[in-house]
């Protein structure tokens, strides 16, 4: 993921490390980076802010001849987030990835 990739993943200072790394964002999200294949896949656990419950997004990367297919899932736990406002959240984050392409 180039410089400043992760951002509109993880929102703004947020960076993705090695497995096992802890990742936070100035304002809300945190988790720890599970899965780091650079532009293969990336795991992480997402919680919406510290206490929340923990849920796991996995970001999934295939090479199409000069473009790059993503295909994003978030495994919620069956409480505690409410999915329309992780989809809207998601689809302005992978916007964000296409225009920084």
């Amino acid at each position: 993921m180039k410089q400043g990739g992760a951002e509109p993943l993880l929102g703004k200072g947020g960076r993705l490390g090695q497995k096992g790394d802890d990742w936070v964002f100035t304002d809300g999200p945190c988790g720890v980076t599970r899965t780091f294949h650079p532009k293969e896949q990336i795991r992480f656990s997402w919680h919406a802010e510290d206490g929340a419950p923990r849920s796991l997004v996995d970001l999934k990367m295939k090479d199409l001849g000069g473009e790059t297919e993503l295909d994003l899932t978030h495994e919620l736990p069956e409480d505690g987030y409410a999915p329309e406002s992780l989809t809207e959240r998601w689809e302005a984050a992978l916007q964000q990835l296409d225009e920084q392409a």
